[in-house]
């Protein structure tokens, strides 16, 4: 016996196809929800990441010497070279005087 298609088949047929469907799409609208949530994480993750380097990046860059306190500092490393040379200069002529001195109180 051969079933023929009425409308009563047809309809039941369709409803079928339908809740198939149905089903589908919700299955499918669920997996993509949870790979929405899965990648909110993984975002949520990243941007801690990156917070964190930003962090570790600000407070290194407290540790980096400023323009003015390079500008101070060159301007103390010159000065102090000045009074090295000043010294090496008064060590210099205390040696000349010295030596002065003493060959001629050796030669009397």
């Amino acid at each position: 016996m051969t079933e023929e298609w009425t409308i009563l088949t047809s309809k039941r047929y369709l409803e079928t196809r339908q809740e198939g469907y149905e089903n589908l799409f919700n299955e499918r609208l669920q997996s993509l929800k949870d790979i929405v949530i899965k990648n909110d994480e993984l975002n949520t993750l990243k941007h801690e990441s990156m917070n964190e380097i930003r962090a570790q990046l600000d407070k290194q860059a407290l540790t980096f010497i400023t323009e003015p306190s390079l500008k101070l500092i060159e301007q103390r490393v010159e000065s102090l070279q000045k009074l090295v040379y000043i010294g090496l200069g008064v060590w210099l002529f205390l040696q000349l005087i010295i030596v002065s001195v003493l060959v001629f109180v050796f030669k009397l």
